[in-house]
C-alpha cells in the first residue's frame, strides 16, 4: 500500500521534468528514499501505518517539494524543450524531403494520375506509423506525421486525384469504369472529392495531435488513468484499414487489361481499311517487311502509307511537361488529303488573310464552320484537350480524335506505331459495321489519348 502511495506522490513531483530519462531517474531514486525512510522508522518499532505517517509528514507538503523541483531542473527543462523543438524541425525536414521526393517521382511519370499510387502509399505508411505512435505512446513520431500529411493538401486543391474516390465510386457501383478511367485517362477531383480528401486529411491531423498530447500526458505521468488512449488506438486503427481498402480499390487498375504496357510509347496509329482477311494479311506483311528492311521499323513519315483505294488515317500524338497535341492526317491512294487550314490558295479563296484586320484564324472554326477544315469530312475531331465530367467527384481529360468512317463493311485494321517500330502483333482488328463506339487507346510518357470510331449513323 504504502509503495503506491510513493509511486503516486513521485509521479506527481515528477512530472515537471521533461525528460524522459532524467523523470525516471529521479522518480525511481524518490521512492528508493521514502521506503529506505519507511524501512527505518518501522525498524525503531512504529507500525507500517504510523511509519508512512510520519514519513510523509516529515517529507512535507508535495506542493511544495514539487516547486523546489521545478526550480532545481529549469535548465534541464529549457535544454530539453529547446531540444524537442530541433527534434521537431528536423522531423518537419524529413517530412518535407519525401514530400519533394514524391512529387519528383510524380514529375518523372509526366502524369497526375501517378500521384493516386504515390498518395496511397504515403498515407498507408503515415497510418502505420500512426497506429504505432499511439500504441506505444510516442509524442515525437505523430508530430512528424502532421506536416507530412498538411503538405498534401496542396495536392489536393489542384485538383490531382486521390484515393478516397474509390470510395462513393464503389458505393455508387461506377467502380470499373473509374478503374478504367484511371488506366485510360487523367483525372481531375472536384470541388467534392477534394472537399472529402480535406476534411480527412484535417481528420487525420486531428487524431495525430491527440495521440502526441495524450502521450506526453501519460509518460509524464500529468494523467493517472485515462481511456483516452484506447479510443485513439481504435480510431487510428480504422483510418489505417479505412486507407488500406480505399489503395487496394485503387490499385484494382493495375488489372484492367488492354494487351499494353502503360510504360511503353504508342504514339501514332494507322488505321488502314480492307476488305476481306486476306487484305488484312496483305497490310500487316506490308508494316512487317517494312519493318525488317529499316531495322528499327520504319519511321513515321517515309514509306508509312498502306496502298489503297480506301481511307487511311494516321493519328499522331506527342506529350511534353506542359502540352499534348494531337493530330490526325487522313490519306487517299496513298495520297494525303490536306486540310485547308494548311492550304492558302483555299484560304485566299474564301477571303482568309492573315494582313486583313477582321481575319478569323481558321484553327478557331469549329468543324460545323468549315468541315473542310480537317482535310476529311469523315474526320469529325480533333481535340488536344478535352474534358468530360464523369460524376460529382470527378472529370476525365483526355486528348480525342473521332473518325466516322465512310466504309460500312470489312475492317478497320488499326497499327500502333511503339517501341521505334511498328507493332502488327499489337493491331487491332475492327470489324464493320460497328454496333457500339469503338475506342482505341494510345499513350505517351504515361499520359493517355483515344481514337473514337463512330459507329454508322441510322
Amino acid at each position: 500500500m504504502s509503495n503506491r502511495e510513493f509511486e503516486d506522490i513521485a509521479d506527481n513531483i515528477c512530472s515537471v521534468i521533461i525528460s524522459d530519462r532524467k523523470r525516471k531517474i529521479a522518480r525511481n531514486e524518490l521512492i528508493d528514499h521514502l521506503i529506505c525512510e519507511m524501512d527505518d522508522v518501522i525498524s525503531h518499532g512504529a507500525s507500517e501505518e504510523e511509519a508512512l505517517h510520519i514519513v510523509l509528514e516529515n517529507f512535507g507538503e508535495e506542493e511544495d517539494v514539487k516547486e523546489r523541483t521545478t526550480k532545481s531542473y529549469r535548465n534541464d527543462n529549457i535544454a530539453s524543450i529547446i531540444n524537442g523543438a530541433l527534434g521537431f524541425v528536423g522531423y518537419t525536414a524529413i517530412a518535407g524531403v519525401l514530400f519533394f521526393f514524391q512529387m519528383f517521382f510524380a514529375f518523372l511519370g509526366f502524369d497526375t494520375d501517378m500521384y493516386i499510387c504515390h498518395c496511397c502509399l504515403l498515407f498507408i505508411i503515415l497510418t502505420i506509423l500512426s497506429y504505432v505512435s499511439v500504441r506505444t505512446k510516442n509524442t515525437k513520431l505523430p508530430l512528424f506525421i502532421i506536416p507530412n500529411a498538411l503538405l498534401q493538401l496542396i495536392n489536393v486543391f489542384s485538383g490531382v486525384p486521390t484515393f478516397i474516390l474509390a470510395v462513393p465510386e464503389l458505393i455508387k457501383g461506377d467502380y470499373v469504369g473509374f478503374l478504367k478511367d484511371i488506366r485510360y485517362y487523367e483525372l481531375v477531383s472536384t470541388k467534392l472529392s477534394q472537399l472529402l480528401m480535406a476534411v480527412f486529411i484535417l481528420m487525420f491531423v486531428l487524431i495525430n495531435a491527440l495521440i502526441s498530447l495524450n502521450s506526453f500526458k501519460l509518460k509524464s505521468k500529468r494523467i493517472r488513468k485515462t481511456n483516452t488512449n484506447n479510443i485513439l488506438r481504435k480510431l487510428s486503427a480504422a483510418v489505417m484499414g479505412f486507407v488500406v481498402i480505399s489503395s487496394a480499390l485503387c490499385f484494382g487498375c493495375m488489372f484492367v487489361f488492354d494487351g499494353q504496357s502503360a510504360f511503353n510509347y504508342v504514339q501514332e496509329y494507322y488505321i488502314v481499311p480492307a476488305d476481306s482477311k486476306d487484305e488484312i494479311d496483305d497490310i500487316l506483311s506490308f508494316y512487317d517487311k517494312e519493318a525488317e528492311n529499316d531495322g528499327e521499323g520504319i519511321k513515321p513519315g517515309t514509306n508509312d502509307i498502306y496502298q489503297t483505294d480506301g481511307l487511311v488515317y494516321k493519328i499522331y500524338y506527342y506529350h511534353d511537361l506542359n502540352s499534348a497535341v494531337i493530330d490526325a492526317e487522313v490519306y487517299e491512294k496513298g495520297v494525303e488529303k490536306i486540310p485547308k487550314w494548311t492550304d492558302w490558295d483555299w484560304m485566299h479563296k474564301n477571303g482568309y488573310y492573315p494582313e486583313d484586320p477582321d481575319f478569323t484564324p481558321i484553327y478557331d472554326l469549329t468543324y460545323e464552320d468549315t468541315p473542310e477544315v480537317y482535310g476529311d469530312k469523315t474526320l469529325t475531331k480533333i481535340e488536344s484537350a478535352e474534358k468530360t465530367k464523369r460524376d460529382a467527384f470527378y472529370t476525365v481529360w483526355a486528348s480525342r480524335v473521332e473518325i466516322r468512317p465512310e466504309k460500312k463493311e470489312g475492317y478497320l485494321v488499326a497499327i500502333p506505331f511503339a517501341d521505334k517500330r511498328f507493332r502488327t502483333d499489337k493491331a487491332i482488328i475492327i470489324d464493320l459495321p460497328l454496333e457500339n463506339d469503338h475506342i482505341i487507346h494510345g499513350n505517351m510518357n504515361l499520359n493517355a489519348y483515344e481514337i473514337v470510331i463512330k459507329k454508322a449513323e441510322s
